[in-house]
């Protein structure tokens, strides 16, 4: 059966206007979004918002510069704005609002109220709209600014009003909304309140980083940023020890306007690799500022999302920005400030001829006990290892003899069958004469000393699984196998950047079959995985060729590699994926490289320990993300004893 034929007309003025007002009203934060933004481009410092009834009746107050009398009967006419005048200010813009259309939407489906004094006026006027019929500016009472009452929202679009959630639901979008103004714009101060209660209020800041600390509720936060091409991105983040189990906390700003975004969400991911865990996220604010022709604001109706000229720049520069910064662990200093050590410029003697060393049995049971007060002593000198010792002296080092093969977990600890190591007295640990030796040199071109876990006063050992130290404030735990994984992953991640593994040529190729889309993509990064070792060629449309590959890896691990890499490639591009992807093989490697947790360790092989990982950055996590160690502060351990109140 065929409709019935009807004739082509013009759509009446009402209907125009709820068609429009659905587009741009999705939920009452809608609304409140493009009061904001008007009060904003209106030069605003103060903005109250009142709301009721979960944002269908809504009082907001600003201190901007006003509407002209003559003006505000045509602020309610669709398409009529002072923020544009020709199509190609849309490339230009320096308003948050330009299409005319946010006050026309919302009196055509609400009670609504404009109270407004012009900076220019002597007097302030006022006109009221219900629906749609809206009646002339007659004057009024007020300081210049603007202020407009909403009422019984959607009350005229039953079908409208119906896919409202709960009041709770839309307060809760409404607060993220303020939240979201309060993070990118530090010099206006937003206050929120419901029934007389105050929701939250974001005071005036002198600075983007300062703000982003109120907002955010953090004790501190980092600052970092990057530029590429006509994109600069700037980043101020928590540290990665701050998380949270969604992206709620991850927020996203172009031009200053609060976009969403999975590709940026993404980006920042990336990030903060090797320092969170499966399904944690980091605590962030991320801005993008571009040249106006390398992105589109005029994407979407409530303009929550834009399109980048160049995506994939995008990505990049967000992703070097956070992990340029993440990579230095700036968290470190604010965590154990006092430990800091001084600068000490250290230069590598001559290789020492290796040695073996045996402790007697009472060394090794001796347990050693240190006052609390350490404020007056010394620091404690550390042992005498080397950040630069071969990794494999480390692993041999920690790794007691075994006369069965051990099976690991994924925290590290050993199930059975259950290991048993041969006596004390012959174990093997670092000695003096294997380590090289290294002394004070002003060379610039010598490592740099500048971490603090060396200074720690190890105290001791706790279930076989973490080392017990102290600072002058603190008592911390530290993971024996997250730390030495992290030593290890970095180790192995160096010696691919130095091309220094060891590679295995197949006798015959190894070939694996994948869709067309994902032997492109490989081919795309052909260059750099031939860089880690990985001679790969195209033998087939949808087949892969793999002539050699390092020898640590495992054949039946590189056809997952690959399928894991090429989704990477095809959903991010090639700028970065096969980095990615490789360092979760070095992991994966570090993880079963290392000491133990269940494995027993001398004071001195912690000491060691703790040696080495003032030789990374971020040896506060381990490669998988978990962290290395926990903090307890006496001052909390006096007050758990009721030493203070």
């Amino acid at each position: 059966m065929y409709r019935k034929f009807m004739r082509i007309r013009k759509l009446s003025h009402d209907v125009v206007d709820q068609i429009a007002a659905g587009e741009v009203l999705e939920r009452p934060a809608n609304m409140i979004k493009e009061f904001i933004e008007n009060s904003i481009d209106a030069g605003a410092t103060e903005v109250e918002i009142d709301v009721e009834g979960g944002g269908r009746q809504v009082v907001i107050k600003d201190n901007g510069k006003g509407i002209h009398p003559e003006d505000m009967s045509l602020a309610l006419e669709r398409h009529a704005t002072s923020k544009i005048r020709k199509s190609s200010d849309l490339w230009g813009l320096s308003s948050y609002g330009f299409r005319g259309e946010a006050l026309a939407s919302i009196s055509a489906v609400s009670q609504l109220k404009i109270l407004s004094k012009h900076f220019e006026n002597d007097k302030a006027y006022e006109l009221s709209c219900d629906f749609g019929k809206s009646t002339k500016p007659e004057e009024s009472v007020r300081e210049t600014g603007t202020t407009i009452y909403v009422k019984e929202l959607f009350s005229n679009v039953p079908a409208r009003l119906k896919f409202l959630k709960s009041d709770t639901a839309e307060m809760t979008a409404i607060k993220k909304l303020v939240k979201a103004f309060g993070l990118s714009f530090p010099h206006v101060s937003l206050r929120l309140s419901s029934g007389g209660k105050m929701l939250a209020h974001y005071p005036v800041c002198e600075s983007r980083v300062a703000r982003v600390t109120q907002v955010l509720d953090r004790k501190r936060m980092y600052e970092t940023e990057a530029e590429l091409g006509l994109l600069k991105a700037r980043v101020i983040y928590a540290a990665p020890n701050e998380v949270q189990r969604n992206a709620q906390n991850i927020w996203f700003f172009v031009q200053n306007r609060w976009i969403q975004d999975r590709s940026l969400q993404a980006a920042v991911m990336a990030g903060f690799e090797n320092t969170l865990m499966h399904g944690e996220y980091p605590i962030c604010a991320v801005w993008i500022d571009a040249d106006p022709q390398e992105v589109d604001v005029n994407v979407h109706p409530t303009k929550s999302q834009v399109k980048f000229r160049e995506a994939r720049l995008a990505f990049k520069v967000v992703r070097e920005a956070v992990l340029k910064s993440v990579a230095k662990a700036p968290w470190l200093q604010d965590l154990l400030p006092e430990e800091m050590p001084r600068q000490v410029k250290l230069k590598r003697e001559a290789e020492p001829v290796k040695e073996s060393l045996s402790f007697n049995e009472k060394d090794l049971e001796r347990t050693q006990y240190q006052k609390k007060s350490i404020a007056t002593e010394p620091a404690r000198e550390p042992v005498n290892a080397s950040p630069n010792d071969n990794v494999m002296d480390v692993l041999s080092a920690y790794r007691s003899p075994q006369t069965k093969k051990e099976e690991v977990n994924v925290d590290g600890r050993i199930t059975e069958p259950k290991y048993t190591t041969e006596s004390n007295t012959s174990r093997e640990v670092f000695s003096e004469s294997r380590r090289p030796e290294f002394k004070e040199e002003t060379s610039e071109e010598n490592f740099e000393n500048q971490y603090h876990w060396s200074k720690l006063q190890v105290l001791g050992q706790a279930d076989n699984c973490y080392i017990v130290a102290q600072s002058r404030q603190s008592l911390i735990m530290i993971d024996q196998h997250a730390a030495h994984e992290r030593i290890a992953f970095e180790r192995i991640v160096h010696a691919w950047e130095g091309e220094g593994m060891d590679i295995q040529d197949y006798l015959l190729p190894l070939s694996i079959k994948m869709e067309e889309e994902e032997v492109e993509a490989i081919i795309e990064v052909k260059e750099d995985l031939s860089k880690l070792g990985l001679h790969v060629e195209r033998s087939g449309p949808d087949e892969l060729a793999v002539n050699s590959a390092p020898s640590f890896l495992k054949e039946k691990a590189i056809p997952v590699a690959f399928e894991k890499l090429a989704r990477e490639v095809i959903q991010n591009g090639a700028g970065t994926a096969v980095e990615r992807k490789l360092k979760d093989i070095a992991a994966t490697m570090a993880c079963h490289s290392v000491v133990r947790a269940g494995q027993a360790l001398s004071i001195e092989e912690m000491q060691a320990l703790l040696v080495q990982m003032d030789e990374h950055p971020l040896s506060s996590f381990c490669p998988h993300g978990r962290p290395v160690f926990v903090e307890y502060p006496f001052s909390k351990i006096d007050k758990d004893f009721g030493r203070i109140v």
